[in-house]
């Protein structure tokens, strides 16, 4: 065996990594499947000063992902109607394409201690507005919490 390789194998037995991401490798779907709490979702106006923290207004909201990568989102925010949106997600390095009914778009993703983190690399075009007011092009910025650990 050449020694790097050896080295490598050795670096990788000491650490217990919870998922690929913890090693550089990118997250892959069984890292995400499961349910996820949303913890955090930010939205910023494209070109404009305009922000929105949809939690900080009631909201709440839960993901559920497959093991086929299908998934359910649902975001709750008090005064607007329920929003549902499910699809398929698909994991490639370090992007997430959320291929949705409501929301199609590609997100850069990492996954450190159980905690999901998605930041949109195109704006969004909000119909209707988004609760907090913002309209037109937004990016956003989503934590989830792991409230389940997949097979």
């Amino acid at each position: 065996m050449p020694r790097w390789l050896f080295l490598t194998v050795l670096l990788l037995s000491c650490k217990s990594p919870e998922t690929t991401d913890d090693l550089g490798l990118g997250v892959v779907l069984r890292d995400v499947q499961g349910d996820w709490l949303l913890l955090k979702w930010q939205q910023f106006q494209v070109g404009g000063s305009g922000t929105a923290d949809l939690i900080a207004l009631g909201g709440t909201g839960e993901l559920t992902i497959s093991s086929t990568g299908k998934f359910r989102f649902q975001l709750n925010v008090p005064g607007y109607p329920e929003r549902v949106d499910s699809g398929l997600v698909v994991l490639r390095g370090d992007r997430l394409a959320w291929e949705g009914e409501l929301v199609e778009t590609t997100y850069l993703v990492t996954l450190r201690s159980g905690i999901l983190t998605l930041r949109a690399t195109d704006p969004l075009t909000s119909t209707p507005p988004v609760p907090g007011g913002l309209s037109g092009s937004v990016l956003e910025e989503l934590q989830f919490r792991h409230l389940t650990i997949g097979p």
